[in-house]
């Protein structure tokens, strides 16, 4: 079967895609919230807000959590015009975004300092992620979209 772009809208779009929707709406919303979580920092702490709240952060984290404040909606626009192109794009910033805050937690603060509601909650939608990308993929290559 040839692989074929499916958007956001063809999936909203289509009967019977329910899951997917839900599946979908959990994906935008957790990147707006994260979207909204690294504008805030921006708007209250100003440009490379990150190593004034916290002295351990080196330029390169400073600026790749201050690039997450692009790198959120980017991934919701690719998902709204390309699912797959979205799903590779949430993958790429939720397992490096995982990877990165954990390693300079463990690192600064310890073993135990990744158990608090931000660092838990990342780990979990990145299980999420890793449980329903392939759903995703396949199901929406595989729908039928309403034509009028």
């Amino acid at each position: 079967m040839k692989r074929r772009r499916v958007s956001l809208l063809e999936v909203f779009a289509a009967k019977d895609a329910r899951l997917l929707k839900v599946l979908l709406i959990v994906y935008v919303a957790s990147f707006l919230g994260a979207t909204y979580n690294h504008g805030m920092d921006l708007i209250l702490h100003g440009l490379f807000p990150y190593q004034r709240l916290n002295s351990a952060v080196s330029p390169f984290l400073n600026a790749y959590w201050t690039l997450l404040t692009l790198l959120d909606p980017l991934a919701i626009l690719l998902l709204w015009f390309s699912i797959d192109l979205g799903l590779v794009a949430y993958g790429l910033v939720i397992l490096s975004d995982v990877l990165i805050n954990y390693s300079f937690m463990i690192s600064t603060k310890g073993l135990f300092s990744v158990i608090n509601a931000g660092q838990v909650s990342k780990l979990l939608f990145l299980i999420f992620y890793l449980c329903t990308v392939r759903h995703l993929h396949v199901k929406s290559q595989a729908l039928q979209v309403r034509r009028h």
